[in-house]
């Protein structure tokens, strides 16, 4: 009978509840490895999308960032064409010999069509009229912008017209809808006049003469429209590294964020702003720019290491994309999605390991450490037992 129960005794049971023991135990150090939620799936937090960040916060932190633009293609392309398609009147221009008598009476611009009522406008209307003392000519017009007191571009040059002397009824009328190359800003205008086969230049009339041809508020019909918004996020991700006190902070982060651009080529960057649970928005990192075409997709991903200044707590963060010509913000993400909302973390001179202290008692040490002894030493003991009794038996 003894060695009947001897033999049924399945020591291999006990060591199955022993790793279930030892996983149970385990199970909220391997949670608080942080995986993200899926890059495919777009998960709400139920809170409110920021309206208004209010005053900013500068932290008297120290921070390491490492970002990354790509999936653009044909960038330099972009750029190339861009920059050629911009001609810019010379500092100083040629001057006609025979200018005298030309003049520009008076320049005003008409504004047409908002069609996002911004402000803003693609479509307008530049009236100018020119005279001449000595009777009917035959002249032309280049037509020149610019932004901010920076270079003159041009921007049309009108065919040959007739004026008669000093009429006001010869005035002409350049009507023009702006398709690119036009963010939303207050631009001014130039204008040359030029005698028809006459090289040189015989008046010119700018923004520095008359008001009316100073910051008139313009954009392109890109920008000039309800889909100006059209960028779609595509994927949101966060992943959070480096614990090394296991409580659950952590001061090295990776965050990626896939949005799509489904309306006009431009170009593009991301700001990222933290807040804590006590103080409002800082502002942590710029990426560098892209160009990005219409229907592709830009992908921002940014590494942060916290060395110094953030305290422990749980972090809402806040990307803005933003429209480097307009400096518009098109779009932002923030804490109403879940990846973006309540990341345990901190700096990293704050993630630092307690001392061991071993308790003994009785022979045995304390927490899951002593524990797992515990068992080990059992398990020890009734194997040695059953090797004995079979020797016994044998």
């Amino acid at each position: 009978m003894r060695i009947e129960s001897i033999n049924k005794f399945n020591p291999y049971a006990l060591l199955q509840i022993l790793g279930l023991i030892t996983i149970m135990l385990f199970i909220p150090k391997i949670a608080n490895a942080k995986s993200s939620a899926n890059e495919n799936i777009l998960v709400k937090s139920g809170l409110a999308k920021i309206v208004d960040k209010g005053v900013l916060v500068k932290r008297n932190s120290k921070a390491n960032y490492n970002s990354q633009v790509s999936e653009v293609k044909n960038l330099q392309k972009v750029e190339k064409v861009s920059k050629n398609q911009q001609i810019l009147r010379k500092k100083m221009p040629l001057q006609s010999t025979q200018a005298f008598g030309f003049s520009v009476y008076d320049a005003n611009v008409l504004l047409l069509d908002d069609r996002d009522l911004d402000g803003y406008y693609s479509e307008f209307e530049l009236n100018f009229d020119v005279d001449y003392d000595n009777g009917p000519a035959t002249v032309y017009a280049k037509i020149y912008y610019r932004t901010s007191a920076g270079d003159w571009i041009w921007f049309y040059t009108t065919d040959d017209f007739d004026i008669n002397g000093n009429a006001s009824s010869d005035s002409y009328s350049v009507i023009s809808t702006l398709s690119t190359r036009f963010p939303s800003d207050e631009y001014d205008f130039l204008i040359d006049i030029y005698e028809a086969g006459v090289p040189g230049i015989v008046d010119t009339y700018s923004s520095s003469i008359d008001s009316d041809l100073m910051n008139v508020p313009l954009e392109d019909t890109g920008y000039d429209s309800a889909i100006n918004q059209d960028l779609n996020l595509i994927s949101l991700s966060f992943n959070s590294f480096g614990d090394d006190d296991f409580d659950g902070f952590y001061y090295n982060f990776n965050l990626v964020a896939r949005v799509k651009n489904d309306s006009f080529d431009r170009r593009l960057q991301a700001k990222i702003y933290t807040r804590d649970s006590v103080s409002g928005w800082s502002l942590e990192h710029t990426t560098a720019s892209v160009w990005v075409n219409f229907n592709e997709s830009v992908k921002f991903d940014v590494d942060g290491l916290w060395s110094t200044g953030y305290a422990s707590d749980y972090y809402d963060f806040l990307i803005e994309v933003i429209d480097v010509d307009s400096g518009e913000i098109v779009v932002d993400y923030g804490p109403e999605y879940e990846v973006l909302s309540q990341q345990a973390l901190e700096s990293q001179n704050l993630d630092k390991p307690n001392d061991v202290v071993v308790v003994v008692d009785e022979g045995y040490s304390s927490g899951s450490s002593g524990l797992l002894m515990i068992f080990g030493l059992l398990l020890l003991s009734i194997l040695r037992r059953k090797q004995l009794s079979l020797k016994r038996f044998a």
